[in-house]
């Protein structure tokens, strides 16, 4: 019984680091740029890529298209994340596209 009260202990320590862990990441990253499609998408990635800037992508709405409809535009919705120090760089580059 001792035992298991040990490990639970080491569980919920090892959680809370893991979540501060992410928090203290997370605001070092901030949105810069928004797009619906993977046209847009592959444009600014690019864009980013080519002045060396280091960004993330989440994806939180997905419309996903039917097998069907090949000629439907996608409209998945890109939020494209750089870190603080390099939002300066990153509109520069996503601007001279």
């Amino acid at each position: 019984m001792g035992n298991r009260i040990i490990i639970g202990c080491l569980i919920a320590t090892a959680i809370s680091i893991l979540i501060a862990w992410k928090v203290t990441m997370n605001r070092k990253w901030r949105r810069v740029y928004t797009v619906f499609g993977y046209d847009a998408y592959f444009k600014i990635s690019a864009a980013l890529s080519r002045e060396g800037v280091q960004y993330r992508t989440k994806t939180p709405i997905t419309l996903n298209r039917q097998q069907n409809d090949f000629f439907q535009k996608d409209m998945t919705q890109y939020d494209i994340y750089v870190q603080r120090e390099d939002m300066q760089l990153a509109h520069n580059a996503i601007n001279s596209q």
